[in-house]
């Protein structure tokens, strides 16, 4: 199938029944995104096999589904709209173009997950060079961006294949791999100046992810 379909209803005849109809139609769409996550998420999610356990809760399912509230229709076309006088009611079939959505949907991944390169490229620099400090920073904020993509990739991956997959060293298990290493057996503590207010965050951060002190 080459698209998906939604239709919509509306009171009325005139032009804001007509985008009440249209809107119906979105929302039919996205009730069928919602039913695939639904029922792909536990299985897509043992497929891909993130190893960030705090992912995998039932938490995911709603932040997936959040995806899908406020994600954009790209591709979306009203293929016929019909204004019944009589009944002084509008309909609205609208078709979503599977090319062009998905291929807006990986183009977003993919920015996000460059993003993440680029910070885990960062505390790989900065590892080479004993900067402790600057190397735990760069892969927190790896970790906190690569969490924020992973209900992107599920939803990407109940609608559509073949799957996402991140290459091992920018998973959430990959990077958490470094960070244990790094800080195993270090005792953290929040320095002084304008990094103060960040470096308590993240010194937090890894306290509750690796329960260091």
């Amino acid at each position: 199938d080459e698209y998906w379909l939604g239709f919509g209803s509306a009171a009325g005849t005139n032009s804001v029944a007509i985008e009440q109809a249209t809107n119906a139609a979105r929302k039919d769409i996205a009730s069928q995104f919602k039913v695939s996550v639904s029922s792909r998420i536990s299985t897509v999610q043992k497929e891909i096999h993130s190893g960030n356990s705090s992912l995998l809760s039932q938490n995911i399912e709603n932040q997936t589904e959040s995806v899908v509230d406020a994600i954009e229709l790209v591709g979306l076309k009203t293929v016929k709209s019909e204004v019944i006088e009589k009944d002084k009611q509008t309909f609205v079939f609208c078709v979503l173009e599977k090319e062009s959505f998905v291929s807006y949907l990986r183009n977003g991944i993919d920015e996000q997950i460059k993003r993440v390169q680029e910070f885990v490229i960062s505390g790989n620099e900065k590892a080479k060079e004993a900067k402790v400090n600057e190397t735990i920073l760069s892969y927190l904020d790896a970790l906190k961006s690569v969490d924020e993509t992973f209900p992107k990739i599920l939803f990407y991956n109940c609608v559509t294949a073949p799957y996402y997959i991140l290459p091992p060293d920018i998973t959430s298990e990959g990077i958490e791999e470094k960070l244990r290493t790094l800080v195993s057996g270090i005792s953290l503590n929040v320095g002084s100046g304008n990094n103060q207010v960040r470096s308590e965050e993240h010194t937090s951060e890894l306290q509750s992810r690796f329960g260091i002190s």
